[in-house]
């Protein structure tokens, strides 16, 4: 049985969008979901009388302290006590717009993203979602419905919408570029590929899913291109592995963090 996670919000979000919606405006519901729960309480658009402030079309969201999923948007510049937020409405725009969100959930477990609403859009609009974990982007023309691997206890995303000429000119891929991993799952050895567009001090690391670094695979300077990093599932002795759940990052100059997540089998 699935528990929805809904709040009055919702009803009064509505009410409130309705009484002021224009032609051109359009709304798109982020639904989450994880086989238990059910958190269908986010939304995030354009209306013709919103404004990029707190208005009255933002509607704070309540976040539970408990080991649950919930997705909101996180805007401290609108309060920085209760920063969460149900709503995040603004005004149209001719070129792209970003709405970040974060999701907090429980970590090594897989929730379902999906965006309800991508129908009202002008099919000239290109729609994405960035997962800024991971660094990976996501066609949501391709499919509104993302599945995530939960590798933090709170995760950031990016959702752009913009011209379709605007999304594919600007910088929306990541400039470094951390690829899978391959085989994966993997048994005696997976490849971590990598490009860099400039020289760069690079780090790449394994952890477990405890959070705990099992292996240093390289840290030091690379020339931009591609490059590949071996692994063999042993930590820095040599000592092998069982099987699990592994994660590789990527700090770049000691600022950018990108990760992934691989399967060792034994």
């Amino acid at each position: 049985m699935t528990i929805r996670i809904s709040f009055l919000v919702t009803l009064l979000f509505l009410n409130t969008y309705s009484l002021h919606a224009g032609n051109n405006d359009w709304q798109i519901q982020i639904v989450l979901t994880d086989g238990e729960y059910c958190d269908d309480a986010t939304w995030c658009g354009v209306n013709e009388n919103a404004s990029y402030d707190f208005d009255h079309f933002e509607y704070r969201k309540p976040i539970i302290d408990l080991p649950i999923p919930q997705v909101y948007f996180y805007h401290p510049e609108w309060d920085s006590v209760y920063s969460a937020f149900a709503t995040d409405i603004r005004p149209h725009f001719e070129i792209s717009e970003t709405w970040e969100f974060q999701i907090k959930s429980p970590t090594g477990r897989t929730i379902t993203l999906t965006f309800l609403g991508l129908e009202q859009l002008d099919p000239q609009m290109a729609i994405r979602l960035f997962d800024v974990t991971s660094g990976k982007i996501l066609n949501l023309r391709d499919s509104s419905t993302a599945s995530i691997y939960i590798s933090k206890p709170i995760m950031q995303f990016k959702l752009i919408v913009g011209t379709i000429a605007e999304i594919a000119e600007s910088a929306l891929e990541p400039i470094f570029k951390l690829g899978t991993n391959y085989p994966n799952p993997f048994n005696n050895e997976t490849i971590i590929p990598l490009s860099l567009p400039e020289n760069a001090f690079v780090e790449i690391s394994i952890f477990n899913i405890a959070g705990q670094q099992v292996r240093s695979l390289y840290r030091g300077f690379l020339e931009k291109g591609s490059h590949r990093f071996p692994w063999n599932g042993t930590t820095e002795t040599g000592l092998s592995l069982t099987t699990g759940i592994y994660f590789y990052r990527l700090l770049i100059d000691n600022s950018i963090h990108i990760t992934g997540t691989m399967i060792l089998l034994r």
